[in-house]
């Protein structure tokens, strides 16, 4: 297993750093037997069993990413906030001039080599970016259309078509297989450590209610009844029928009853700067309030939402 460009005992320190949060990572760590350096060119990874994943693991380019960095900075805690931001290819980070919650800047960096997918350099063509935060999606409209911002990550799909209409902006589907929506339940705290209430909302969940919700047209989005995303390798309809079969609300709420809900307040997060998070948390809200459940919508922003997400107190501590 070549580490390319890094001294085999960084890539290690890295990779321990990495284990300790991913989830596809801690999946790995169970079957390692031992990792260890060779020399400045390779590392070695040796395992109790089988991973098939491996290769995938350490190619990931989506959350959260292996990256390789300084040994000083590798071995900050895993749990802790890095702040020894170094910057490599094709940009360097601009510390001085970062904002947080508002701008950060990057400038072209003088150094260059080949580059090899995910890795390497890049061919720079401007000498410096500026990355705005913009948490109100009309104002980052406004911002595109009036020639204030070369360019909007992830418009929302009305907003989207709106600015299609200016002869001067390109709308560009980057990602065919798009992202999938999750409704994730806090299986720690009461009601939902009981399966059947869990099993309860998947029985009344509709995927084509939540993504109306967030898109409107059909032709903007599609079912997707794997556990994997559909249009992958790994895609496949296997238990698929909790998603696909009849929604029994009825049955939901007998389900309910067989668990034994006592009527506790159930919060919803609602991250309300981020309009997928929103709009899917709305019809989450709605859909356990159908069931007969005492729910509380938590609507704030996202990096407070996180926060709150990590706890795992009682919901009454603020977990």
């Amino acid at each position: 297993m070549t580490a390319s460009r890094y001294a085999a005992p960084i890539a290690v320190a890295s990779l321990r750093r990495w284990m300790a949060r991913d989830a596809l990572s801690q999946a790995l760590a169970a079957t390692l037997d031992e990792m260890t350096g060779g020399d400045d060119n390779a590392f070695t990874i040796r395992l109790k069993e089988p991973f098939p994943l491996l290769l995938d693991g350490l190619a990931k380019i989506s959350s959260l990413v292996p990256f390789i960095m300084p040994e000083r900075t590798a071995k900050t805690d895993s749990f802790q906030q890095i702040t020894d931001t170094v910057g490599s290819g094709p940009f360097r980070f601009m510390r001085e001039e970062f904002e947080p919650d508002h701008k950060a800047v990057y400038v072209k960096n003088a150094d260059s080599e080949a580059p090899d997918w995910a890795s390497g350099g890049r061919v720079v063509k401007v000498d410096w970016i500026e990355w705005l935060v913009i948490p109100e999606v009309s104002t980052a409209a406004a911002a595109l259309a009036n020639g204030e911002v070369d360019w909007w990550e992830n418009p929302t799909l009305d907003l989207a078509r709106m600015v299609a209409a200016d002869p001067d902006i390109v709308v560009v589907d980057t990602d065919p297989l798009g992202s999938m929506g999750l409704l994730r339940f806090n299986q720690l705290q009461p009601p939902f450590d009981n399966v059947k209430m869990r099993q309860a909302v998947l029985a009344v969940t509709d995927q084509a209610e939540f993504m109306t919700a967030l898109a409107g047209d059909p032709k903007d989005w599609k079912r997707c009844a794997s556990f994997f995303t559909c249009g992958t390798p790994m895609a496949n309809d296997a238990g698929s029928e909790a998603l696909t079969g009849k929604r029994d609300v009825e049955a939901a709420k007998r389900m309910v009853a067989e668990a034994g809900y006592d009527g506790k307040p159930i919060v919803v997060l609602d991250g309300v700067d981020l309009p997928t998070s929103h709009s899917h948390a709305l019809i989450a809200a709605d859909l356990l309030k159908k069931l007969g459940l005492n729910v509380e919508l938590a609507s704030a922003d996202w990096g407070t939402v996180v926060t709150r997400r990590a706890s795992k107190k009682p919901v009454a501590e603020g977990g």
